[in-house]
């Protein structure tokens, strides 16, 4: 079955979508291409200016959990530092023969007072885990650990790998409303002030279970936002395997100033993009961390970093949606005052196809739409044009019969004059 249109049809379907044929067709056209010109036009307008809203939102958010999290860092390294402080042991027991025992209860008593600081193990002075909370064997020799060798010097501040299963430690992790950034160890002194071994815990704190959700809450964080700790000299202690102990590599990118510092925002928390090593452009959020005497010398920053792909996704997003609503409203206004446009001239069309039925005989006069506009003025003028044509038409035929009529009584007058003439000659 052919369902396709007829020649003639199709023809006549042709011609009234040719602007070149069609007034209507031609004005339709132009109304698309400037429906969908301003669409455009507005949508680039308005999409630029909210991508910037939302990026310099982002920006603030993540300056905004910057500070948060820093403040939050330094209240739970605070106070683990502070608990141990406060928990020296008697000389008299040290001096003990059996120092091990004391130092498990040491450990059991802090992990009762405190069991909220997440404690991990407890080493002797020789560098012998004597009580862990499993993620350490008991016994294990750990004097050649960083944790312990510089837990024994001061308050150590880094990640101990043995105590995790994953190398990305340097994303800050929420699980059951607890999260975890980093470990401490510090050396646990008697009452004269000895060392008699290094206690480590995790950096972690508690949040509500209605906690607002941050940028490295998110599920696919940990693939983009990533927390750092870094010392006075911009030497990472907490952060990724591959970084950690090394100095930070960002290196800010000129002219690609995120925003402009409030004042509520310091310059070191001002973020800013930065090129790292390796080629990729992040935002850098800072943040001081106030903590106590015993870390102060360290200068201890935090750093959360997002790559300029997340930073621009939302902003992206909108402006995509911006766009497409914009095109769409364009094609949907195109539509309307495409069915305006032909409501509007559907009497000049119906005036266009009287004219060409009376130009082909089929009709002899010609409809006049109703109403008093310009189409109704120009049928009736059409109408009184043919009307006119039509009577002096009519006169002319008038006149003509009145001519044939008249040259035949003239020419019967003749030929009887002619026949008379030759009877007469006859005659003669």
């Amino acid at each position: 079955m052919n369902d396709s249109l007829p020649p003639g049809r199709l023809a006549t379907f042709l011609r009234r979508i040719d602007p070149r044929r069609s007034l209507v067709a031609g004005a339709i056209y132009l109304i698309f291409l400037l429906a969908i010109a301003f669409s455009t036009a507005a949508a680039i307008w308005v999409g630029g200016i909210a991508r910037e809203n939302v990026v310099v939102q982002h920006i603030r958010r993540l300056s905004l959990e910057t500070d948060q999290l820093g403040s939050e860092f330094s209240q739970a390294l605070a106070a683990r530092v502070r608990a141990v402080s406060d928990a020296r042991l008697p000389s008299d027991r040290i001096e003990s023969t059996d120092s091990r025992l004391e130092l498990v209860r040491a450990y059991e008593q802090m992990v009762s007072v405190y069991p909220q600081l997440d404690w991990i193990a407890i080493a002797d002075a020789a560098g012998s885990v004597v009580r862990s909370n499993g993620s350490l064997r008991e016994g294990l020799r750990v004097d050649t650990s960083q944790w312990f060798s510089s837990g024994r010097q001061g308050p150590w501040i880094g990640v101990i790998d043995d105590t995790r299963t994953s190398s990305r430690v340097s994303v800050l992790t929420t699980q059951s409303n607890i999260s975890t950034l980093g470990d401490i160890s510090l050396p646990v002194r008697d009452q004269a002030g000895n060392i008699i071994g290094v206690i480590a815990a995790h950096v972690s704190w508690r949040r509500t279970p209605d906690h607002a959700q941050r940028l490295t809450d998110e599920a696919d964080s940990p693939s983009l936002t990533e927390a750092y700790v870094v010392d006075s000299t911009d030497v990472v202690l907490i952060g990724p395997a591959d970084s950690r102990d090394k100095r930070w590599s960002g290196i800010p990118i000129a002219g690609t100033q995120s925003t402009t510092p409030t004042s509520n925002t310091s310059q070191s928390a001002y973020p800013l993009f930065e090129r790292l090593a390796d080629g990729r452009r992040v935002l850098v959020a800072r943040a001081p961390l106030n903590t106590v005497k015993e870390t102060a010398p360290f200068g201890l920053q935090l750093l959360l970093s997002e790559p300029n792909e997340r930073v621009y996704q939302r902003a992206n997003a909108v402006t995509t949606k911006i766009l497409w609503a914009s095109l769409s409203l364009g094609v949907i206004v195109a539509l309307a005052g495409a069915l305006g446009l032909r409501h509007l001239t559907r009497r000049l069309q119906q005036l266009t196809l009287s004219v060409s039925s009376v130009r082909s005989g089929k009709s002899a006069t010609i409809e006049v739409p109703n109403g008093i506009d310009e189409v109704s003025q120009l049928g009736e003028a059409f109408a009184n044009l043919i009307g006119d044509l039509a009577r002096e038409r009519s006169e002319l035929k008038t006149l003509a019969n009145e001519l044939e009529r008249r040259v035949a009584v003239r020419t019967r007058e003749v030929e009887r004059f002619a026949e008379e003439s030759r009877y007469a000659a006859v005659v003669r």
